[in-house]
């Protein structure tokens, strides 16, 4: 998989001599790794439309849970920049700017705006820049100094005819019931936030938490959850509309990766996705690792690079006076 990459999208020299990473060149070049061909749909005209619709309506039924969770926070969504402009936390996972410069360029004057947005907020300016974006963006990103903290792939798969192989054997993964709501939140969390080590429930803060009951406790949201022999380790969501199934906001505790269960979680929601007469499915992972060779196993291919764009940002109340 690195090797393909590497070859698809080599080290080139921009600007000033500065070297920018291959997936963010990718994106500059406005390059699809594989372009998705499915029989009888446009996919700019069908599909990606009702993507970018269904990402903003979780977005937005997101925002609204975690304010019910938590009331002191004031999670918002506003529009700016081409784009929206999410804050739920100074450290939340989801606290970002996406759909930024996707139908056309912005101005500077647009990308301060949405910088004293996050410095209003206490947060770090993050920007999710993929290959929909106008190549302008990147470059003025760049110009302002920011860095690109993380690399994604997005990925597809028919679910038409091809066959969803079985999950590992060593794992159960069922719907999560509603007395079970509880218990997905703290795995998922503790997945999450689990880096290097395993970690106690009770060292994550509760804010990490609370997130995770807004990213998979919607009327909409399907979660699942993952057991070995009576003990939870891990869990995801699906959510299916308009034909097209979106795999998401999945972990696994440190204890029990790279034995089997990331990919008994994606053979659990194909086939739930499937059953609900979902003709797609769309899932995102790092650029590299287990997650990516789990969906490449499981039939599915990368059609775009993303990087998140990352630049801290001094709030106004603790600049220092000239």
């Amino acid at each position: 998989m690195g090797q393909q990459l590497e070859r698809s999208v080599p080290n080139l020299w921009l600007g000033m001599g500065t070297l920018m990473p291959p997936i963010e060149l990718s994106i500059l070049q406005n390059q699809l790794i594989s372009p998705p061909a499915l029989e009888g749909w446009d996919w700019n005209k069908e599909i990606e439309p009702k993507l970018r619709a269904t990402a903003l309506r979780q977005t937005f039924v997101s925002t609204q849970l975690l304010a019910l969770r938590d009331p002191k926070l004031n999670p918002i969504v506003t529009p700016v920049a081409d784009g929206y402009a999410v804050f739920h936390g100074p450290d939340a996972l989801s606290s970002f700017a996406r759909e930024v410069s996707t139908s056309r360029p912005i101005s500077a004057n647009e990308l301060c705006t949405l910088e004293q947005f996050y410095a209003d907020h206490s947060c770090p300016v993050r920007v999710w820049v993929s290959g929909r974006a106008d190549s302008s963006l990147l470059e003025m990103l760049h110009s302002r100094g920011y860095a690109s903290n993380s690399c994604s792939l997005i990925w597809f798969r028919s679910l038409d005819s091809d066959p969803i192989p079985c999950g590992h054997r060593d794992s159960e993964v069922l719907p999560v019931a509603t007395h079970l709501y509880n218990h997905w939140i703290q795995t998922v969390a503790a997945g999450f936030f689990e880096d290097h080590e395993s970690v106690s429930l009770t060292a994550i803060p509760t804010p990490f938490f609370d997130l995770f009951f807004a990213l998979g406790c919607a009327p909409d949201d399907q979660a699942f959850l993952a057991g070995k022999h009576g003990e939870f380790v891990g869990g995801a969501v699906l959510n299916v509309a308009d034909g097209i199934a979106m795999l998401r906001t999945g972990s696994t505790r440190f204890a029990h990766r790279n034995a089997g269960v990331h990919q008994a979680l994606l053979a659990a929601r194909l086939k739930c996705a499937r059953e609900q007469g979902a003709r797609i499915a769309v899932s995102q992972s790092p650029a590299f690792g287990p997650s990516a060779h789990n969906l490449r196993k499981l039939g599915f291919q990368p059609f775009r690079f993303g990087c998140m764009m990352e630049k801290s940002i001094v709030p106004r109340s603790s600049r220092q006076p000239r």
